[in-house]
């Protein structure tokens, strides 16, 4: 490899920033010193006089004519500085690792970082990174470049009519492209940047000989505008505790909070408190930000996300279009929580056919652009590795928590009186949760049904008491009770959570035949309340539940009536069941949840998947021009 270095006169000539590259010239077969004067001065002079290598000056009237006579002259790979920026050791190395190991890479670029870390202290962090080895760029956006000598010989110089060196590299870059060559990033070399300028993405106002001779020019640093691949590397290295995390948001239902919220809060709370996390959070409306000020959190709405960001995490799937701009443009690694695969498989969960469609294509677009998807169980990691066929090494599973201490036991009197204005009854089943198909409140409702009707013990049966929002679903049942109450049933759209917690703590058991979960919350939160635990036994329920639950097998009206008169009438197997479920839920805390994903966004900081990258830039192009 041969080396360039230009400068505009004596007053540019650092001998410093050359030393570290001058000191090593085994990296180098050959220096060229490109000016625009005849002679150098007589500090430059001596400093070079003390080198190995003796150097070739070359001079013309302008920046790129003096490169050209020196690439002219040169008889291999070309490394050209502008700004000497050589104090980062081994980058040239670095860079030449990258072309080689890049068949297309015909002119590679060092990512740029402004830090206060020494040149070694930037090469013993990036040892410990797994950053991608190189990814593609529009052009070149920096003063340092490696010119592949295949390039050299097929393109030849630089045009002179371009006298400004962005604008005759950028036409390089254009004419490479066409020889079927790339412009590529080397994540793991990188140069200092004495004066803290660079030449940026797209470039702004370029010349008319530029776009004349390339009429696509703009349009297709377009495509690169807001790629967060080139950044890696610089962010990776200038990225100190605490780490910006903005948690999105925007899908929480006006004025409640769901299961999904529940955790989307719990999670910020958590992050803020145990990890070196400063936790944003990103909202669509005014209601949403009034359901979350009281956490005293940092809030920012609208259709973009921070400007100062490491990590943006969405808790939840993508369910709306218009918030998948905003994730993809967003310059930061993406993590999404994908809870579970009900609306991706069935389109009866929504009204109209097209808008299932629609949601699929959303999601896809989503989760092939995360740098990560949190799983929040394993059955769910390995329903989204199987059916979104995404790499296991990008699916975490990060089981939830849940606060004991929020369900510890009060006394009877303040729970009933709690629950008096709801006529809630002295003895009865719970239920929290959705009515969506798959919560399986049919079979609930009629097993209820049956065990009213059949009642042989004595006294008033116990009732069912159901919380929950409406789904808006066409299996939905809530509506149906509101219209039509049921013998026994008292249904809920919402309570507050002192309501909540006082009805999970008096209820006999908890009812969960739920056909699918991503998790199942309210299973924990039974048993943090000292409550016995009645679910089915598909997807996540038994890993949550392990063997503090009990569960259905035929998930038949005759089993689940027989399971709840057993539970009401054996109070040793409640007993059981919820000294079980104490030492179960000790398994599952927030501060393991912030633990588990404050992992995952360092993942995805210092170990980004290669394939993660160009997907991303792919569903941002696709997003883009075809939507």
């Amino acid at each position: 490899m041969e080396l360039i270095l230009y400068c505009r006169g004596e007053g540019g000539w650092d001998p410093q920033r050359f030393s570290s590259v001058l000191e090593a010239p085994e990296t180098f077969t050959k220096i060229w010193l490109a000016c625009t004067q005849t002679l150098p001065g007589p500090e430059l002079s001596s400093f070079l006089a003390r080198q190995s290598l003796t150097p070739e000056f070359v001079s013309a009237p302008n920046a790129v004519r003096a490169v050209n006579r020196a690439l002219l002259g040169s008889a291999g790979d070309v490394l050209v500085s502008f700004e000497g920026l050589l104090d980062v050791p081994g980058y040239a190395a670095a860079l030449e690792d990258a072309a080689k190991h890049h068949d297309r890479a015909g002119i590679v670029v060092p990512a740029w970082v402004d830090s206060t870390l020494s040149g070694a202290e930037i090469v013993a962090r990036l040892a410990g990174t797994s950053l991608p080895r190189a990814t593609a760029v529009a052009t070149s956006d920096s003063g340092t470049v490696l010119l592949r000598r295949t390039v050299i010989n097929m393109i030849g110089a630089l045009d002179p009519e371009l006298t400004d060196w962005p604008d005759a590299l950028a036409d390089y870059s254009m004419r490479a492209l066409r020889l079927g060559f790339e412009t590529v990033v080397a994540h793991r070399a990188l140069v200092r940047s004495p004066t803290k300028r660079r030449c940026t993405l797209p470039i702004e106002n370029p010349p008319e000989a530029l776009t004349r001779k390339h009429p696509c020019f703009t349009a297709h640093q377009a495509l690169f505008e807001g790629d967060y691949a080139p950044m890696l590397a610089t962010r990776a290295l200038t990225r100190k505790d605490p780490v910006e995390v903005c948690l999105d948001i925007r899908y929480l239902p006006e004025g409640a909070i769901n299961g999904t919220g529940v955790y989307a809060l719990e999670l910020a709370r958590a992050l803020v408190k145990h990890t070196p996390s400063n936790v944003t959070l990103w909202v669509d409306t005014e209601a949403q930000r009034a359901s979350v000020e009281r956490l005293g959190l940092p809030i920012v709405q609208g259709a973009e996300a921070p400007a100062r960001l490491d990590v943006l995490h969405r808790p939840a799937q993508v369910f709306e279009a218009r918030h998948l701009a905003g994730l993809l443009s967003a310059p930061a690694p993406l993590v999404i929580t994908f809870q579970d695969l009900i609306a991706w498989r069935a389109a009866s969960t929504f009204r109209v056919a097209e808008e299932h469609a629609r949601y699929r294509n959303v999601s896809y677009l989503a989760v092939r652009s995360a740098q990560a998807l949190i799983a929040i169980s394993e059955h769910n990691r390995g329903e989204l590795i199987r059916e979104l066929h995404i790499p296991e090494e990008d699916v975490r599973t990060v089981h939830h928590g849940v606060h004991v201490d929020s369900f510890k036991p009060m006394g009877e009197a303040e729970d009933r009186a709690r629950l008096k204005p709801h006529d809630i009854p002295r003895s009865f089943f719970f239920y929290v949760g959705s009515d969506y198909a798959h919560k399986n409140l049919r079979l609930l409702l009629a097993s209820y049904a049956s065990l009213r009707k059949g009642w042989r013990n004595g006294g008033i049966p116990p009732a069912l008491v159901m919380v929950g929002h409406p789904s808006g679903s066409i299996d939905a049942v809530y509506p149906l009770l509101r219209e039509h109450p049921l013998p026994g049933v008292t249904y809920l759209p919402g309570v507050s959570q002192s309501v909540l917690e006082s009805l999970y703590r008096q209820a006999i058991a908890v009812l969960y035949p739920s056909a699918y979960e991503g998790f199942g919350l309210p299973i924990l939160e039974a048993m943090a309340a000292g409550t016995p635990v009645l679910g089915s036994s598909l997807s996540s329920i038994p890993e949550v539940g392990g063997d503090a639950a009990l569960y259905l097998q035929e998930m038949s009206v005759p089993e689940l009536r027989g399971r709840m008169e057993e539970l009401a009438q054996s109070p040793e197997l409640r007993k059981e069941l919820v000294g079980l479920g104490r030492q179960r839920v000790k398994e599952f805390t927030w501060e393991k949840t912030a633990h588990g994903t404050f992992a995952v966004y360092q993942q995805v900081l210092e170990r980004p998947s290669a394939r993660s990258l160009f997907d991303r830039r792919m569903a941002r192009e696709l997003w883009r021009y075809q939507r």
